[in-house]
């Protein structure tokens, strides 16, 4: 598993996994904030607000995504049809 650095181009979406470097563990995304620098997320069942400068994203390789989703593109349905 790798893990990269939020840049200023980067969002990070609610609900997805993120990983908090000063703990050293992974936790999951409630809130991004670029204008307050923060971000929100939920920690063993309790609530943590740090600056986006602690969290890393996580680099995900196809394989990966096939291995934990059981399929090979992962599609929200938006755009089905077109």
């Amino acid at each position: 598993m790798e893990f990269y650095e939020i840049e200023d181009s980067d969002t990070v979406e609610q609900g997805e996994y993120i990983f908090h470097t000063p703990t050293k563990t992974i936790v999951l995304c409630g809130g991004f904030s670029r204008s307050e620098n923060s971000i929100n997320a939920l920690k063993d069942g309790k609530l943590l607000m740090d600056d986006i400068s602690n969290f890393q994203k996580i680099k995900t390789t196809r394989t990966e995504l096939y291995r934990t989703t059981g399929t090979k593109h992962v599609k929200c349905g938006s755009c089905k049809g077109r």
